[in-house]
């Protein structure tokens, strides 16, 4: 309730800042539109500048995320007062909510800046925000698999031990041991769904743009998406889909393609331990794939078929698909 109040506080001390905005967006003839953003008259720099100081301090603090999402809220307000002219210290600070630990504010700063804001701008940091999130998604799933392929190595060790005997961990001792895995990989799967969320939003953002460097970006996240996160696939694909050029059909028909070789990859996250007295092993799933995204996005891609009238995809089948769904993607979208 305190940090609610804070905010509140800060939200009110914005808004005596910029007494002047109107409730309803309105232009400014002395702020001036530049492509780099706006040059603010004197009223309205100094204005927005007191109020971004007062509110980014909100932004860093606090347990309640809902307090957070108003702060972000009363700072995209500020453009308000000259729509004409949207700032980049504005979407700049919207920028700032992508590295809140809360999926909900991240995606609300997505939103906002989305939203009034400057186009430019805006794209600018939403491009940004893919390219480095999907670095980090890269580069902590490296660690998840160093992480576990040392576990499967150390249970590999104990194999050739008789079940049972004092130096035996057995299935206990394999249970043991995952519990323990499982406390060394939490920071790095938590570290990816942070930034797989973040991907997800600023590229279905993106695509609503149609912007041709947007929508590119939103199709380069696709594989690093499908590799770490494949629940945050299809509302994506199914956006790039709606925007339908041959790039955007391509990129869909390409990562549903990439499902399929995910598919046939030994699984690299279960270990073996030995079983007890009998000896049979024990195969412990450490981390599931999640949702498989391959029949979703496969099924989208009939469902463009149909809306367009084009020679019909066969249902899905878990038999390779690659060879049918690469000749129906060739003989129906050209390349321009």
């Amino acid at each position: 309730m305190f940090e609610r109040s804070k905010t509140v506080c800060a939200a009110l001390i914005g808004c005596s800042l910029i007494a002047t905005v109107p409730s309803i967006a309105a232009d400014c003839t002395e702020c001036v539109p530049r492509a780099e953003g706006a040059k603010l008259c004197a009223p309205h720099a100094d204005q927005e500048s007191k109020a971004l100081a007062a509110l980014k301090k909100e932004l860093k603090g606090g347990d309640d995320a809902q307090a957070r999402i108003a702060t972000l809220e009363s700072i995209a307000v500020l453009t308000a007062s000259h729509a004409n002219a949207p700032s980049k210290g504005v979407a700049e600070t919207l920028a700032l909510g992508f590295k809140d630990d809360e999926g909900e504010v991240r995606r609300a700063a997505v939103r906002l800046l989305g939203t009034g804001q400057h186009g430019e701008i805006s794209r600018a940091l939403l491009i940004d925000a893919i390219e480095a999130a999907g670095k980090e998604i890269e580069k902590n799933s490296k660690r998840l698999d160093k992480v576990y392929e040392d576990f499967q190595k150390n249970a590999e060790k104990g194999q050739g031990k008789k079940s049972g005997g004092a130096d035996s961990g057995g299935l206990h001792g394999g249970l043991q041991k995952t519990g323990e895995i499982l406390k060394k990989v939490e920071p790095f799967e938590k570290a990816i769904h942070r930034d797989g969320d973040l991907v997800s939003a600023a590229a279905i953002s993106l695509i609503g743009t149609g912007n041709p460097s947007a929508l590119a970006a939103a199709r380069e996240s696709l594989k690093p998406l499908a590799a770490a996160l494949p629940a945050d696939v299809a509302p994506v694909t199914k956006d790039l889909l709606a925007a339908g050029q041959f790039e955007d059909v391509k990129a869909v028909v390409e990562v549903v393609l990439f499902a399929e070789t995910l598919a046939k990859r030994p699984s690299e996250k279960a270990v073996v331990v030995q079983g007890g007295d009998s000896g049979d092993n024990v195969t412990i799933d450490l981390k599931p794939e999640g949702q498989l995204y391959g029949p979703i996005v496969y099924d989208q891609l009939r469902a463009l078929g149909q809306a367009r009238k084009l020679p019909a995809l066969p249902e899905f089948s878990n038999e390779s698909f690659a060879p049918t769904l690469g000749k129906w993607f060739k003989e129906n979208f050209p390349k321009p």
